[in-house]
């Protein structure tokens, strides 16, 4: 098998992920992913598809979906649209996600839009409701649900295609590839952990009672993301890897946990925008085994029920508590909790972007107050106002940021919080894990994506120092036709 492999998103850096791999006669045989990415032109913001028209025009045997983030599913129920002929497949959990997620990206979708059209401005909707019913129903595809590991023969004509966990996101799968020649093989990690993430354990390498010789065929090309390519954890001589990833976490949640007590010792609150898939149900579980007050908000209440089976009794237990649906209650109790007249607690809500959701409301009452600490936990994107908090100087006070506040628009807000700081809880491998994955699997070629240049070069300088002979080393970039053999 001498065929290729082109990402058609990733138009700059991270988004809009799309993975097209193709046969020695360029022919599709699987595309993987379909996300969107976020442009903000002006004053309007535009997702972003894919390259490649959805491919229409072409035939398209499989259609896989790694997890459920937006980058990686957002304009996933129109691929599906385009390509009736396709077998579609994810995982039961990421199914179960998405008809949480992929309806509020609808919503934020039609508001964006509309906006739009009272500004004399026509933005084009990615997909409709319809599009995302029959996708994950499987109205008008052959849809496989996947609820535990496995290897079909039976979906692309000779292939030999697995699903294992990747550790990423509850349900997130990579993909393994057997060509009909048993030669040349493909594993897509697709987004990937090897530490624990507390909802989800962490995933290495699949098992040899999985594999099955997968590593032993020859030609091998490992298509790995490398979000964290540029970052190390620290190792320790006579650790394992295992180890030193829960050390390393130990450590965080350290740090977490002691800017929660100094903010709570001086009387203030502490404000976790985040991401509500995985994110936030990952925090609310840690804040509630370590006894602090928690409230979620937004989409984090679906989320936290969905990927938190502890949820229903930590809410009946008051361990945990989520701010009301009912608008006016919802209000009341949001602003009480902003300016801590329900006492201490920790506030968890989406978006970590702080450009939408009702994170806007919070940061709009919480940064202005002295007493008070903002705390990021994820990736901070440029461009968001996340990001522009943490180029502050020194986070310095009375220094002014602009919230996009929904149906009010640009609202200023002077920043006065005491701390504004950030606590790595990456779901994504470090370069530790990337690298020893590539040790184990022993490569013919690399393919690395899903990255920004620093992710790849620390990635590309780490596998060359490796004891094995290295693999040939390709940059994944978008829409960059790479041969697999």
């Amino acid at each position: 098998m001498s065929g290729t492999f082109c990402e058609y998103g990733q138009q700059s850096g991270i988004g809009a992920s799309c993975s097209v791999i193709r046969d020695e006669n360029g022919n599709i045989v699987a595309v993987i992913d379909s996300g969107i990415s976020f442009e903000k032109t002006g004053e309007f913001n535009f997702q972003l598809s894919p390259a490649g028209d959805y491919l229409r025009g072409e035939h398209v045997p499989l259609i896989i979906l790694t997890h459920e983030h937006a980058d990686h599913s957002g304009s996933m129920p129109r691929l599906v649209h385009e390509h009736p002929e396709a077998v579609v497949v994810m995982s039961r959990k990421v199914n179960d996600a998405l008809w949480v997620m992929l309806k509020d990206s609808l919503k934020i979708q039609t508001s964006d839009i509309e906006d739009a059209a009272r500004k004399g401005v026509t933005i084009e909707p990615i997909f409709n409701e319809s599009d995302l019913v029959n996708f994950l129903t499987g109205a008008n595809n052959d849809l496989l649900v996947i609820e535990e590991p496995g290897w079909y023969t039976d979906i692309v004509a000779g292939w030999n295609i697995g699903f294992y966990w990747a550790g990423h996101n509850p349900g997130a799968i990579s993909v393994y590839m057997v060509p009909p020649s048993s030669r040349n093989p493909i594993q897509l990690t697709g987004d990937v952990s090897t530490q624990n993430l507390d909802i989800v354990d962490g995933v290495l390498t699949a098992p040899e009672s999985f594999l099955n010789g997968f590593y032993e065929l020859p030609g091998l090309t490992l298509i790995t993301e490398a979000t964290n390519g540029n970052r190390s954890i620290i190792r320790r001589p006579g650790h394992s890897l295992q180890e030193d990833l829960a050390h390393h976490i130990k450590q965080i949640d350290r740090d977490f946990f002691g800017l929660i007590d100094l903010t709570f010792a001086r009387g203030g609150i502490v404000f976790c925008p985040a991401f509500a898939n995985n994110r936030i149900p990952r925090l609310a579980k840690k804040l509630v085994q370590a006894g602090y007050p928690v409230w979620v908000d937004g989409l984090g209440r679906k989320m936290t029920l969905i990927q938190l089976p502890e949820t229903e009794q930590w809410l009946k237990e008051g361990k945990l508590n989520f701010f009301s649906g009912d608008y006016t209650q919802g209000k009341q109790e949001r602003e009480a909790a902003d300016r801590g007249e329900l006492g201490p607690c920790v506030i968890l809500s989406p978006s970590a972007t702080l450009l939408k959701g009702f994170a806007v409301e919070h940061a709009e009452r919480i940064l202005p107050g002295e007493k008070n600490t903002l705390i990021s936990t994820g990736f901070r994107f440029d461009g968001s106002v996340t990001k522009q908090l943490f180029e502050l100087e020194s986070v310095e006070r009375g220094r002014t940021i602009w919230l996009d506040k929904f149906k009010v628009g640009p609202v200023s807000v002077n920043v006065r919080c005491k701390d504004i700081r950030h606590c790595d809880y990456s779901g994504h491998d470090y370069l530790d894990s990337l690298a020893e994955r590539v040790r184990l699997a022993k490569p013919k070629n690399l393919i690395v994506h899903h990255c920004n240049d620093d992710g790849f070069q620390g990635l590309e300088s780490r596998v060359l120092a490796l004891p094995n002979p290295p693999p040939k080393i390709v940059r994944g970039a978008h829409m960059q036709e790479i041969q697999l053999a």
